[in-house]
């Protein structure tokens, strides 16, 4: 995964291998020529909510602070009182979402505290999948708290 941003953040370009070693002479091409900043390496699939991880961004198109929560996390009832990136207070502020959860499993957003009023569920494929602006679900800046679902 390449991403435009340092710290992963930013646009993310996916790039699927064989494990064979391959090449990319050009990232022009797609639009990405000087523009990676970081990049990290992941499973294409995963299947075990262990594997689960979940970026959630302070600002739309996955920019500014970023909370990460994995599938072992039973959930976060509160997020006023989250320290994220050194800042204290999460909650309301959530715009975008960088996800990869098994099939079978949602990590659910909630609009109030305590599991409580209105719910987004992020659907698990076992791919990695993006909401680039919360605006698009009727959810801009409007998550309390959150937790793993099993479907």
């Amino acid at each position: 995964m390449l991403f435009e941003d340092k710290q992963y953040k930013g646009r993310l370009l996916k790039l699927n291998g064989t494990g064979a070693l391959h090449s990319i002479p050009n990232l022009n091409s797609n639009g990405w020529n000087d523009r990676v900043s970081s990049s990290r390496f992941s499973p294409v699939l995963i299947t075990q909510l262990s594997q689960a991880w979940v970026k959630l961004f302070d600002d739309n198109t996955f920019k500014d602070r970023r909370l990460t929560l994995n599938g072992s996390l039973a959930g976060i009832s509160n997020y006023k009182n989250l320290t994220v990136e050194g800042q204290r207070g999460f909650g309301d502020k959530v715009s975008s979402a960088r996800y990869m959860i098994p099939a079978g499993y949602v990590y659910r957003l909630y609009e109030h505290d305590s599991y409580k009023g209105k719910t987004l569920d992020l659907v698990g494929t076992g791919r990695i999948e993006e909401i680039a602006d919360f605006r698009s679900a009727g959810f801009n800046d409007k998550v309390s708290s959150s937790k793993f679902v099993q479907r």
